[in-house]
């Protein structure tokens, strides 16, 4: 269980994944992941996806992967000239194909499982303005989401939840389909942990304290403990 966060600022301008370090691009059909500065923004950047109709895009943040995974990504513009952008979990390597993903289009917050096609698990109409964040959890076969504006307060209760098992584990990262848009912060909870929108909480280093029983190592006794350490 770990806690990441991240709000560009460590990136420089121009800067794609292939120079990151960090971030994998699985799927860029047309358009891709770039790194862009505006003052306005969380750190002064955010990472733009160049999306076109029709097309996919998915990079995935390495390390940052399971089957229980949460996702809070703040997107400070989507054009909805076709789709739109939205957090992945459960994503698999090379394709944007058989994944979770949680998003906001025509005045409806939705979550999707993708495959060849999207299909719309559950959805809640609700108005929104960009800049927004968005929420999204998956908990064994629970999937969860919730969406609120830039500057207003988190909703305490999920505004759409569901089930589905038809993927286990894989990839947490950020997609397209078919849109452009800036992803400004994107925070990422493993093991059951909440993913962080604030940057006072910046890394969450899970390890494990081993007992020891008489001198001796005993595996049984151990435990899990977890520091949070601020970074910036």
């Amino acid at each position: 269980m770990a806690q990441y966060y991240t709000d560009f600022s460590e990136y420089d301008a121009n800067d794609t994944p292939s120079n990151m370090g960090d971030w994998t691009v699985e799927i860029n059909e047309e358009g891709g992941f770039q790194v862009v500065t505006d003052a306005a923004y969380e750190g002064g950047t955010a990472f733009h996806v160049e999306g076109r109709y029709g097309m996919h895009e998915f990079v995935s943040w390495d390390g940052k992967n399971g089957s229980d995974v949460e996702v809070a990504v703040l997107i400070e513009s989507q054009t909805e000239n076709w789709d739109s952008i939205f957090p992945v979990c459960r994503g698999k390597a090379g394709t944007l194909e058989e994944s979770y993903a949680a998003r906001y289009f025509g005045g409806s917050l939705e979550i999707l499982h993708i495959t060849g096609n999207i299909t719309v698990l559950n959805s809640h109409d609700i108005s929104i303005s960009a800049p927004f964040w968005i929420r999204f959890r998956v908990n064994g076969s629970d999937l969860s989401a919730k969406i609120w504006e830039k500057g207003a307060s988190e909703p305490d209760s999920w505004h759409v939840e569901t089930t589905d098992s038809n993927e286990s584990s894989g990839l947490t990262g950020l997609g397209s389909w078919g849109d452009k848009g800036d992803y400004d912060v994107v925070g990422v909870g493993t093991g059951g942990d909440t993913a962080p929108t604030d940057s006072s909480v910046e890394r969450a280093i899970s390890f494990r304290l081993s007992a020891s029983v008489d001198g001796n190592e005993d595996s049984e006794t151990s435990t899990t403990d977890s520091v949070t350490i601020s970074v910036g």
